[in-house]
């Protein structure tokens, strides 16, 4: 996590990933007082919508709320007794069964992929837009790419997503990703693997349109065209890996753009 990027940077990460459980941990900035833990079940969904970004996601619920340095836990996992014995002192911890009922349109499982984020608490309030665009959206870090149990079972998995690149991001190609820090223009797509990815592909699915892909907050981004890829698998991308992906349409193109991505997670490189 670094300091420059404020909230946009605040992520979870896993510690475990097992049957009826995900324990997620963060490392929370001074002057925290709280944190919350939003699930999705789609990369659109988990960013929201923005205006003029072109995606329409409904933002995801929030899942669990937490005090900073403390530990939320979902019923289910309350319900089994599931306790901490390590020191997680300067981080705040969420413990969540994916198979939990939710009450909302919500669907988990531990054969699934979830999509979460968190959204801080500073001095007594939780981070939102106060406008006069997009007012009330919840600012929040990038997207934890949340696997299935079973994931972690092999030495090696592929993740496989789509999604739509936002438009009018601001970004360009060459220079690192524009971070809207009052969020009046539409931010760009933040991703974070679970562990680092031996291998990324990023495809550019659209017939026309280009799309920007940069690998952290502070590198350049670089043009992916329509129809074409990028498949960084060797020297520096290789080791120690690529942890985070940041995405978005090309100041040129005339709709969100849409993409996947191909991920190789190695299990060794924790």
């Amino acid at each position: 996590m670094s300091e420059t990027f404020g909230p946009f940077d605040v992520r979870p990460g896993v510690l475990e990933r097992s049957t009826n459980l995900m324990d997620l941990v963060v490392r929370h900035r001074p002057d925290t007082t709280g944190l919350r833990l939003w699930g999705a079940t789609s990369l659109e969904n988990a960013y929201g919508t923005l205006v003029g970004s072109g995606l329409t996601g409904n933002d995801g619920f929030v899942l669990l709320e937490a005090r900073a340095g403390g530990l939320a836990q979902s019923p289910l996992v309350v319900r089994r007794g599931w306790r901490v014995e390590e020191n997680r002192r300067g981080q705040t911890s969420f413990q969540y069964d994916p198979n939990e009922s939710h009450g909302h349109d919500l669907h988990f499982s531990d054969d699934t992929l979830l999509y979460c984020r968190v959204q801080e608490q500073r001095v007594g309030n939780w981070l939102t837009v106060s406008g006069p665009i997009n007012t009330g959206y919840n600012i929040r870090g990038p997207i934890l790419i949340v696997p299935p149990a079973q994931f972690f079972y092999a030495s090696a998995s592929v993740l496989s997503m789509q999604a739509l690149a936002p438009m009018n991001t601001g970004c360009v190609a060459g220079a690192p990703p524009v971070l809207s820090y009052d969020v009046q223009t539409a931010l760009p797509l933040h991703i974070v693997f679970p562990r680092p990815a031996a291998t990324v592909c990023v495809t550019n699915q659209s017939d026309g349109d280009a799309m920007l892909v940069s690998f952290g907050l502070g590198m350049p981004m670089i043009v992916v065209g329509a129809g074409a890829q990028t498949v960084p698998t060797g020297g520096g991308y290789a080791q120690p890996g690529v942890r985070e992906l940041v995405i978005a349409a090309d100041p040129t193109a005339g709709a969100a753009v849409s993409f996947t991505i191909e991920a190789t997670i190695g299990m060794e490189l924790r």
